[in-house]
């Protein structure tokens, strides 16, 4: 026999992704930033000044930290013993970085932009983003806000290819939008959220030449809402909206078993 009591089979269905989802029921810690670390390295052939934020979960800070040090690492060994004999310049690595918080501070939107240069005429600049719940500081990621991941993404892309070509106008190149746009989740990886809705970012040559610059697209929640997890627009209600939404399931709850919480489901 196994028993489980019924609140808890309730909050399962209610939210069934709860381990690793934004309705989560840890409070949030705050504020989301509260420092940042700064790797400044001068050799002969290596100019590095990388910046990262610290986040108040450390979890959250953990995979900032682990994908910095990895691409920092990486960018170490295109050339370990560059001492300016080939190439009269510095490989230059340069990172910075801008957080924000959304839903009352439960989520938080990080946004981290690199630079590198190892020669040639310009650098190569990228963003890379994350979305944490900052209840237990883990990651949320695209295929875990839509319902249906490729159904999101086929319905964000004429969105997204219409923003483009408004915005980029002679700079636009069709080929280059319609690759980097294509309905995959690599190309859409970048993102930020907002109580306003989501940006996705895309890095220089992605969707059009260098010379146009990085291409950011914003779509409001009320665009996409039909496609969003109901649990994770959830978290955007006010604090009045979550005790009246509370009080309703609360009654509605006693009203079908007697009590919050009172029933226990019993299978063999």
């Amino acid at each position: 026999m196994r028993t489980i009591f019924y609140c808890f089979f309730i909050l399962l269905i209610t939210c069934p992704a709860l381990a690793a989802s934004p309705c989560a029921t840890d409070a949030p810690c705050s504020p989301a930033l509260v420092d940042s670390v700064i790797i400044d390295e001068e050799t002969t052939g290596f100019d590095i000044n990388v910046n990262y934020p610290v986040l108040c979960s450390e979890e959250a800070t953990r995979t900032i930290r682990d994908a910095v040090l990895n691409g920092l690492n990486k960018f170490k060994l295109i050339h370990p013993d560059h001492d300016l004999t080939d190439f009269p310049h510095r490989y230059t690595m340069d990172t910075r970085y801008a957080v924000q918080s959304a839903a009352n501070g439960r989520l938080a939107s990080v946004l981290l932009h690199v630079s590198v240069y190892t020669g040639g005429a310009h650098g190569n600049h990228w963003p890379v983003t994350w979305l944490f719940e900052m209840g237990r500081g883990q990651q949320v990621f695209l295929s875990d806000i839509f319902t249906d991941a490729q159904q999101g993404l086929h319905a964000i892309t004429p969105m997204v290819r219409q923003q483009l070509r408004d915005k980029l106008k002679e700079w636009t190149a069709e080929d280059m939008l319609l690759d980097g746009t294509t309905p995959v989740l690599s190309n859409y990886e970048d993102f930020l959220v907002s109580d306003e809705g989501m940006t996705f970012h895309f890095a220089h040559y992605q969707v059009a030449p260098y010379a146009a610059g990085e291409q950011t697209v914003f779509i409001p929640w009320a665009d996409i809402r039909q496609l969003v997890r109901p649990e994770f627009m959830a978290v955007f209600l006010s604090g009045a909206e979550v005790s009246a939404r509370n009080k309703a399931n609360d009654k509605a709850r006693r009203d079908s078993h007697g009590g919050p919480c009172s029933g226990l489901i019993t299978t063999d």
